[in-house]
């Protein structure tokens, strides 16, 4: 086998449409256009020890229980459709028209990392099955790259001589990576003159891979507690009297990346504000606006994700 060069490394991901089953034909692989010092998602099970003691000392040594993957992966925000499986994982819903709204229908995806790219029997693919996203961060700075990142779980993990049949959709050219100046559009409790210089969004979930007796396979992730789904604004403090506009009850914040046809909109429709705080920095002074979303009752949902 050749020499595994990590520059020549790379990653897809196939939607799977039965739990921790690659689909081979009938679905799309899509291109992860990941950083350059993206590493394979680790994998490792759970050691059972021994406790009977053999002779001269010795231990019994171990055997090893369930497998689960774990691992993050950090893009440039674009429109590419790569992100609609992780966003929908992360939301835990569906694209209907366009629009995703957090929910509590749970989908999973493959990952394929490409080690070597040769014929079959010279290939190296570590396939990972049965992966979903329990925590996603999406943030900028008003001079600087916008930033989507992925923390992932996986059930199970093969490590293959030959490549998935399907071929990778690769990444389009027009696929614009975003920076600050296409962050725009911010509304907060109805006040749209807002001078913001950085923000974040956080969405995440607890969940854990189930067991069975009779495998050492998980047979799927339960979720508990609520989607944790946090906001972080850091306003430049000459916006206005910002402890008057946030009231700390439920309020509408919104926000868009791109532009009509390239692009997110983001919207937390009863989003429950902190009291803002004062900071300085260098050559200005901030206010920072923390808040959580909270379920409303008109959208259905805490979070709305829509394709511009």
């Amino acid at each position: 086998m050749p020499f595994i060069s990590p520059s020549d490394i790379t990653f897809s991901l196939i939607p799977e449409a039965t739990f921790a089953t690659t689909p081979t034909t009938g679905a799309t692989r899509y291109e992860l256009p990941v950083k350059a010092d993206q590493a394979p998602l680790a994998y490792s099970t759970n050691n059972i020890d021994s406790e009977t003691k053999r002779p001269n000392r010795s231990s019994n040594g171990s055997r090893r229980g369930m497998g689960q993957a774990q691992g993050s992966f950090e893009f440039r925000l674009s429109n590419a459709t790569y992100l609609t499986p992780l966003f929908q994982s992360a939301l835990s819903g569906t694209f209907v028209s366009k629009v995703l709204k957090g929910g509590s229908t749970d989908t999973t995806f493959s990952v394929l990392c490409k080690l070597i790219d040769g014929a079959a029997g010279s290939a190296l693919v570590q396939q990972v099955k049965g992966c979903m996203v329990n925590s996603m961060t999406i943030s900028g700075e008003q001079n600087a790259e916008v930033n989507v990142s992925f923390e992932l779980m996986g059930a199970a993990r093969d490590m293959l001589t030959t490549d998935n049949a399907l071929a990778v959709a690769a990444v389009p050219n027009t696929a614009v990576e975003f920076i600050g100046k296409e962050v725009t559009a911010f509304n907060v409790a109805g006040n749209t003159s807002l001078n913001v210089s950085a923000f974040e969004l956080v969405v995440g979930h607890e969940r854990a891979l189930r067991g069975v007796f009779g495998s050492d396979a998980g047979v799927g992730f339960g979720t508990s507690g609520t989607r944790g789904t946090t906001l972080e604004l850091t306003v430049y403090r000459e916006s206005g009297l910002l402890e008057t506009l946030t009231t700390g009850a439920a309020q509408a914040v919104s926000f868009q990346i791109g532009s009509t046809g390239n692009g997110w909109s983001i919207s937390l429709p009863a989003a429950y504000i902190q009291v803002p705080q004062d900071s300085l920095d260098g050559e200005s002074a901030f206010v920072t606006l923390n808040m959580t979303a909270g379920y409303d009752a008109t959208s259905g949902t805490d979070i709305i994700i829509t394709q511009l």
